[in-house]
């Protein structure tokens, strides 16, 4: 009999023990919270809950709608003992951070909340890069003016780089959609067909304007013309100029070498230009003995080209000249001939004006004109002539001179 008692008494210990695991293992049952034994799941007022129907747990509240429903503030891990995976809120920088094994990582890369805007930080930047409530992204500027901009301060830095491994890369500027012009490099007609692959091209859709201060446009190019002054050119180069000042100034290192005036009169300080004459008399042989005139004293020599050694004259650059030769006898008997000549390179070219004196002691100035094309290098002397059997003067002063001129 006592051994019987015994197996009863195992008996009714293990089955409760199961009743009391079975219930541990699958809650409450259908009553509410606070109900039912044991009542593990709710530990205060504000505790843990348990919804039979949804599957639901409540942390705070008694009627969860999500798996883990949490009315408060959750804290995961520490900073004391962290492992891979724990995450934490930084109050300091208003982020959560995630631990990668050796770095807490914000869950927003660099991003922070400012309240009016959200930037990006380094430790030695506060705010590299903002964009503010209005959809302006400032680099370098926690208040952007625009939807992009950039600020540097760094001395002679670049402010902003566009780079391509390509060997055509470009901007491309639209109004409402429409192509109103790019900017970029390359070839392979990315903005120019027959671009090198070195180029920088900028290209207007419509006519490209370039401007100073204010709304005074400086330069138009338009169908291929450009224009100065004038939004319409009607040549390859068209200047309009409005004001009392040159029209046109072009200089070499510093010195004008070109310019036209506002009333049209057209200057060429550097042209080649030419005048020498004598100092003195010259005796001059009889008997049509050529005598080269040694013109010693430069009025005027623009491009240095007069030899003052040798007496010569030498072009620098090849084009067409006016050659004036003047002179003047002061003794010669009446019937006299005498005459003015140019050689170039040593040769006598042509120029051979002859004429008889009118009469005995009378000074008569002679000159000849001429143009000639000279290449570079090519050099000019004067000679004089007469056909009296004696040495005669002929006179020096401004009574005789060479001017050159360069025409083209």
């Amino acid at each position: 009999m006592r051994k019987k008692l015994n197996y009863i008494l195992i008996s009714l210990i293990i089955g409760l023990s199961v009743a009391i695991l079975f219930i541990a293992f699958t809650g409450p049952g259908n009553k509410t919270p606070g109900e039912g034994s044991p009542d593990f799941w709710k530990v205060s007022d504000s505790g843990v809950y348990f919804n039979v129907s949804g599957k639901n747990v409540g942390i705070g509240t008694n009627n969860p709608q999500y798996l883990l429903d949490v009315n408060g503030g959750i804290r995961i891990g520490n900073t004391f003992n962290i492992k891979e995976g724990v995450i934490r809120y930084r109050s300091d920088q208003k982020q959560f951070e995630g631990y990668d094994g050796s770095n807490w990582i914000p869950f927003a890369g660099n991003w922070t909340d400012q309240g009016n805007y959200i930037f990006a930080r380094n430790t030695t930047s506060p705010n590299i890069v903002v964009v503010d409530d209005n959809g302006n992204v400032g680099i370098g500027t926690a208040e952007p003016t625009a939807p992009l901009h950039v600020y540097s301060t760094v001395s002679n830095g670049v402010v902003q780089k566009i780079d391509s491994t390509n060997t055509q890369g470009r901007i491309i500027f639209y109004e409402s959609g429409t192509n109103r012009g790019q900017i970029g490099f390359g070839d392979g007609g990315n903005i120019f067909s027959g671009a090198s692959t070195d180029s920088f091209s900028i290209r207007a859709e419509g006519d490209l304007h370039l401007g100073g201060t204010g709304d005074n446009l400086t330069m138009t190019i338009k169908n291929g013309n450009v224009g100065i002054g004038t939004t319409d050119p009607g040549a390859k180069l068209d200047i309009n100029q409005t004001t009392a000042s040159d029209s046109l100034r072009i200089q070499d290192d510093g010195t004008t070498v070109v310019r036209i005036y506002d009333g049209g009169i057209i200057d060429f300080p550097k042209q080649s230009v030419c005048r020498v004459h004598l100092s003195a008399n010259l005796s001059v042989a009889g008997g049509f003995t050529e005598v080269l005139i040694p013109f010693d004293v430069v009025d005027i020599d623009t491009q240095g080209e007069w030899d003052t050694t040798n007496h010569r004259w030498t072009a620098s650059k090849s084009g067409t000249y006016l050659i004036t030769l003047t002179g003047e006898y002061s003794d010669l008997p009446d019937g006299a001939i005498v005459g003015l000549r140019l050689h170039k390179n040593g040769a006598f070219i042509g120029l051979d004006f002859k004429d008889r004196q009118a009469g005995a002691g009378v000074d008569n100035m002679k000159s000849y004109s001429d143009v000639f094309n000279l290449s570079a290098g090519d050099y000019i002397e004067a000679y004089t002539l007469h056909n009296d059997a004696s040495s005669r003067t002929f006179r020096g002063g401004n009574y005789s001179a060479l001017s050159i001129i360069k025409l083209n």
